[in-house]
């Protein structure tokens, strides 16, 4: 998908049982992704709950992207090759011109 200029997304993502609470709560207030979506500051994440000996446990919270770490030259070197660090921020709900896509 092509993102359009100034275009903020919502991205839906898996959070495993051992780190959902930590983020729902904001005591984890970055999470670590593979870097295989066009995550930009200012987009937001659909972050679910999900035990993977099971399904999703119907927990989720909505977070914003603060910052994108691992991408720039001079970040690489302190990332895992193909993954990046999002700084998120816990937020109560959408934007109006969001609301209806999760």
């Amino acid at each position: 998908m092509t993102r359009k200029p100034n275009q903020i997304m919502v991205h839906s993502l898996k959070s495993g049982l051992n780190y959902f609470e930590d983020e729902e709560t904001g005591h984890k207030p970055y999470t670590i992704r593979v870097d295989d979506r066009e995550f930009e500051s200012g987009d937001f994440l659909f972050i679910q709950e999900y035990d993977f000996d099971e399904s999703y446990t119907g927990k989720y919270f909505l977070a914003l992207i603060t910052s994108v770490f691992g991408r720039e030259d001079h970040e690489k070197e302190y990332v895992k090759a193909g993954t990046v660090i999002l700084g998120i921020k816990l937020v109560n709900e959408l934007p109006k011109e969001l609301n209806g896509v999760c």
